[in-house]
């Protein structure tokens, strides 16, 4: 029993090596990247003027993000996000035109970031969240920001935060 508990230790310790060190090789660090996705779906209830009968849209997105593993403490990053509203009149595309109506597919995230320790530092195209700007996910598509930031979680319970920001699409 004893040697079973000290082979799964060893094979935790070994485990955990290799998440800190990352990728032997450039390849490796590819092969060892994650995708995520997500699909999105609004609808849309609105009555602003008495005057003209009340529109609804009908909102569909895909967001398809992949992240490398680390080699030597890089990684990249890259998240498209796409959305359509296929049935939208046209009373229904000018009344939404400036906030929930709008079809296409862009890129949100083009980034190159570094790891050492418990601080990360991020620079091109992301999404981000702090108490002054956030990307948030309340829309059909999530806001992004072009700049660098720097993360730092060395305190207990604390992330320091540190951005400079260039451009923002929405």
């Amino acid at each position: 029993m004893k040697l079973a508990n000290l082979s799964l230790a060893a094979l935790c310790v070994a485990g955990l090596g290799t998440c800190a060190f990352g990728a032997d090789t450039l390849a490796d660090a590819f092969k060892e990247g994650k995708v995520s996705g997500e699909l999105k779906a609004f609808y849309w209830d609105r009555d602003r003027n008495p005057a003209i009968s009340g529109e609804s849209i009908f909102n569909t997105g895909v967001v398809l993000g992949y992240t490398t593993g680390s080699f030597n403490g890089f990684s990249l990053g890259l998240t498209g996000q796409a959305n359509s509203a296929p049935f939208a009149s046209s009373n229904a595309k000018t009344q939404f035109g400036w906030d929930e109506y709008g079809s296409g597919a862009q890129l949100s995230e083009a980034y190159l970031a570094y790891s050492a320790g418990k601080t990360t530092v991020q620079v091109g195209r992301m999404f981000l969240n702090t108490p002054l700007i956030a990307s948030l996910g309340n829309r059909i598509v999530k806001e992004a920001f072009e700049g660098a930031s720097i993360v730092n979680t060395d305190l207990p319970n604390t992330t320091l935060t540190a951005a400079y920001v260039q451009k923002f699409q929405a």
